[in-house]
C-alpha cells in the first residue's frame, strides 16, 4: 500500500513537472541559440557474429573477409568493440563485397552472410551503437 502524499509533496511535485514541462520559461535565451538538429553520431559501436561457430571470414568475398579478419577479439569472443571510423570502413568494406543490409535501424545493422561453404550454420553479422560505457 502506497502512502499518501502529503500537501507539500503534491505541490512540490506539480513545481517539477512545471518546470520541465516548459523549459523556455526559466532557460536563458542563450540556450536556444542553436536550434540546427544534429544527428547523434556514437563514439564507439559493438560489432559482432550471431551465437554460432566462427565463420570461416577466407570464404567472404573480398574486401569483407580482409576488413573482419583484422579483429581478434572479435574471433575470441564473437562481439568486440570498434570506433565509429572503423565501423564505416567495416561498412564500406561489406557494401563493396556486395553484401547488403537485411536490416539497418537505430538500433542495428544486420547483415545475414547466408551458408558460407564449409560452415554448419547461416552465418549473420551485426553493428549496434554501443553506450559511452560499452566502449573499450
Amino acid at each position: 500500500m502506497s502512502p499518501t502524499p502529503t500537501p507539500a509533496q503534491t505541490s512540490a511535485l506539480a513545481w517539477i513537472a512545471a518546470l520541465v514541462a516548459d523549459p523556455a520559461r526559466w532557460l536563458p535565451a542563450s540556450a536556444w541559440a542553436d536550434r540546427q538538429i544534429r544527428a547523434f553520431v556514437p563514439a564507439c559501436y559493438q560489432i559482432a557474429f550471431d551465437d554460432r561457430p566462427y565463420p570461416d571470414l577466407a570464404k567472404l568475398p573480398p574486401p569483407a573477409g580482409k576488413a573482419l579478419a583484422q579483429y581478434k577479439q572479435l574471433e575470441r569472443n564473437q562481439s568486440q568493440s570498434v570506433r565509429t571510423r572503423q565501423a564505416r570502413v567495416l561498412l564500406q568494406a561489406l557494401a563493396k563485397a556486395g553484401i547488403a543490409p537485411d536490416e539497418n535501424s537505430a538500433r542495428e545493422i544486420y547483415f545475414h552472410l547466408g551458408q558460407l561453404p564449409g560452415q554448419p550454420h547461416p552465418a549473420g553479422f551485426w553493428l549496434s551503437p554501443a553506450l559511452p560505457n560499452e566502449c573499450f
